[in-house]
């Protein structure tokens, strides 16, 4: 099994500017991630996956973004899934606005 670690590029509403979250590395897991943008600890502009035995990093944010709402986008109930969408597009939204920034 590889060792994989996890990165997320995050911004927030009330600060000006991205960071990248920190994580522990006893707990840093894909699920971990995944769990952390459920509760909207983390808002990710770019989430990486660093193979440490490769030597090879990967942008996993449409992945991860994806699998932390495919419960809401998957429901029966259409106010579950319009909620997801709204902030799928909210966090393309602060991705946007942050590559312009870095301008």
């Amino acid at each position: 099994m590889p060792n994989l670690l996890y990165f997320v590029e995050t911004v927030s509403p009330r600060v000006r500017g991205a960071w990248f979250t920190e994580l522990d590395r006893d707990t840093n897991s894909r699920a971990h991630v995944i769990g952390l943008i459920r509760t909207g600890e983390i808002t990710p502009i770019k989430v990486l996956e660093v193979n440490e035995d490769e030597g090879r990093v990967r942008d996993v944010t449409a992945e991860i973004c994806g699998e932390a709402m495919e419960p809401a986008l998957n429901s029966d109930d259409w106010y579950d899934r319009s909620k997801a969408r709204m902030q799928l597009n909210k966090w393309d939204h602060a991705r946007d606005m942050h590559k312009h920034e870095a301008v």
